[in-house]
C-alpha cells in the first residue's frame, strides 16, 4: 500500500520540530521541559519555535558563546538584573551577525522584536519561578518597550492599486520583452489566481501556500484555510474569483503536476509553491505596476481595510482575517476610524 503523502502543515511541523531539537541539544534540559510545558498549553509549534529561538539567543548571550549554553544553570539566572535584559535588549537592538545564503548580513531587532523577546525570556522565568526551580522572577520588574501607534498600523495600499495589480496579471507589456516570454500562460494565471486570492480573502500566506485541490471547492464557492494555531476555518468566495481560479486549474491540469502533489498552487518545477516564491510573485508585480516594495501581508492588510469600508464593521474584519480576537483586529486597523473622527469634528456646534 503507498504511503499516504503529508500535507504541508504536517511537513512544516516535522521541519520545525527538528530545528527545535537542534537548538534545544545546546540548551540546558529544563529548556526543553519549558518548550514540553508551552505545547500542553496549546501554543503551536511555530509559536514555541519563537520563543525558543529568543531564549536561545538571550542564553548565547550570557553564556559568551553558543558552545557555553548548557552551562546556563537556574542560579546563573537567579544571579541576573533587570539590567542584563535590557543590556541584551540593547545589543539585539544594535545588531548582530545573520548569514543568508553566502551573504553575512547585520540583523537589527526593532521595539516590536525586543518587546517579543523580552516575552519570551519573562515566561521562561515565570516557569521556573511558578515550578520553584528559581526562588524568584526578577522580570516582573521589567517593562515591556513601549510601541509607538505608528507601530501598531500595518501598511496597506489603496483598493484603486489593488485593482490596477489585478489587471496587470491578464496585461501585456507590464514586463520587458523577455520577462513576458517566461511569463507564460501557466506562471501569468497562477500569478493571478494567487494576487486574486489575497485581494478577494485576505488569507495568510502560509494559508495560501497550504491550500490543495481538496481545500477548494469551487462548486460549492469555499476554502478550507488552516489557521494560526491550527484551527480549520472555512471561508466563501465570489464568482469573480471562482471564475479565475477555475481558469488556473484549467491550466494546472497541462502541466503534467505528479498524482501525488496535491497542492493547489504549485511553482515551476512542479511542486507546491512556497512561501518565499509568493513573495516574490508579489513584489514582482508590485514593482511593476506600483513603484513599490509590497509583502503577502500588505494585500492581506488591503483586504482588511476595503472590507471594513465597505461595511463598518469591526467585527466582520475580525472574523475574515482569522483574528481569535477584535481587540487583534482593532489594534492593528486602528486608523480605519480617521475619516469618521474627521466627520463628527462639526457635528457639535458651540456657536450661538
Amino acid at each position: 500500500m503507498a504511503k499516504e503523502k503529508c500535507s504541508y502543515f504536517e511537513e512544516r511541523d516535522v521541519k520545525i520540530r527538528e530545528r527545535m531539537n537542534n537548538m534545544l541539544a545546546k540548551l540546558p534540559l529544563y529548556v526543553s521541559d519549558y518548550i514540553v510545558n508551552l505545547e500542553s498549553r496549546g501554543l503551536s509549534s511555530l509559536t514555541r519555535y519563537n520563543y525558543l529561538e529568543d531564549i536561545s539567543l538571550f542564553f548565547q548571550f550570557i553564556a559568551g558563546n553558543s558552545s557555553k549554553m548548557k552551562d546556563v544553570s537556574f542560579q546563573v539566572l537567579e544571579s541576573l538584573k533587570p539590567i542584563d535584559i535590557q543590556k541584551f535588549l540593547s545589543n539585539m537592538a544594535s545588531g548582530r551577525q545573520k548569514i543568508s545564503g553566502r551573504k553575512i548580513l547585520l540583523s537589527k531587532s526593532g521595539i516590536k522584536a525586543q518587546a517579543r523577546k523580552l516575552s519570551s525570556i519573562k515566561s521562561l522565568y515565570r516557569y521556573l519561578f511558578i515550578n520553584d526551580f528559581i526562588a524568584s522572577n526578577m522580570t516582573t520588574k521589567i517593562e515591556t518597550p513601549k510601541l509607538l501607534d505608528e507601530d501598531n498600523t500595518i501598511k496597506r495600499i489603496d483598493y484603486s492599486e489593488a485593482i490596477e495589480m489585478m489587471k496587470a496579471t491578464d496585461s501585456t507589456g507590464v514586463f520587458s520583452e523577455h520577462q513576458e516570454k517566461y511569463n507564460d500562460g501557466f506562471i501569468k494565471h497562477r500569478d493571478r489566481a494567487i494576487i486574486s486570492t489575497f485581494f478577494a480573502t485576505g488569507i495568510r500566506v502560509s494559508e495560501l501556500v497550504g491550500l490543495d485541490l481538496n481545500t477548494v471547492n469551487l462548486k460549492k464557492k469555499y476554502i478550507d484555510v488552516r489557521r494560526k494555531g491550527g484551527r480549520l476555518e472555512r471561508l466563501y468566495i465570489n464568482d469573480d474569483l471562482i471564475d479565475i481560479l477555475n481558469t488556473w486549474l484549467t491550466y494546472r491540469e497541462t502541466e503534467n503536476i505528479p498524482k501525488e502533489e496535491q497542492a493547489f498552487f504549485i511553482s515551476i518545477q512542479k511542486k507546491r509553491i512556497s512561501v518565499d516564491a509568493v513573495d516574490d510573485v508579489i513584489k514582482k508585480y508590485a514593482m511593476a505596476v506600483l513603484g513599490k516594495k509590497l509583502s503577502p501581508h500588505k494585500l492581506r492588510a488591503t483586504y482588511g481595510t476595503e472590507l471594513y469600508k465597505r461595511t463598518g464593521d469591526i467585527y466582520q474584519v475580525a472574523t475574515a482575517l482569522g483574528h481569535k480576537s477584535v481587540d487583534t483586529t482593532r489594534k492593528h486597523y486602528a486608523d480605519f476610524d480617521e475619516q469618521k473622527k474627521k466627520d463628527i469634528a462639526g457635528k457639535v456646534k458651540v456657536g450661538y
